[in-house]
Formats: C-alpha cells, sequence, structure tokens
C-alpha cells in the first residue's frame, strides 16, 4: 500500500470503528450489517497516473471495490 493511502485508510478504519452500528436497531440474529464500499475515484491516485488501467489495476489490487 503507497504511504499516501495508508494514513487515509487507517483514519476511515478508525472512523468506521467509532460509529460501530449506531444506525441498527439490533444486534441480533437476523440484522444485517452494511458493507463498506472503498471507492477508487481515479484508480490508485498516488501510485500510477490518474484514470489509466495500470492505475486502475493498482486500486482493485490495493482492494478498491468500486472504480
Amino acid at each position: 500500500m503507497g504511504l499516501v493511502a495508508r494514513p487515509a485508510l487507517v483514519g476511515l478504519t478508525l472512523l468506521v470503528a467509532a460509529c460501530g452500528d449506531a444506525g441498527s436497531s439490533g444486534s441480533g440474529p437476523g440484522t444485517t450489517v452494511p458493507s463498506l464500499d472503498i471507492q477508487g475515484h481515479r484508480g490508485a491516485r498516488g501510485l500510477k497516473p490518474e484514470s489509466t488501467l495500470p492505475s486502475f489495476e493498482a486500486a482493485l489490487d490495493e482492494g478498491v471495490t468500486t472504480l
């Protein structure tokens, strides 16, 4: 993972962890937890030239779920 992406990912992880499941009505059987959508708007900005196929490939390698 690139040096630029790591602090942002750590910050996002801490934010999601701090929010917990405050929006859900319960945590028992039958409840669903929404999945996190990690977006790479221009691919892996900072790792490869933006909006190129190599950038999109690098973003997917880093775990991005939406390009």
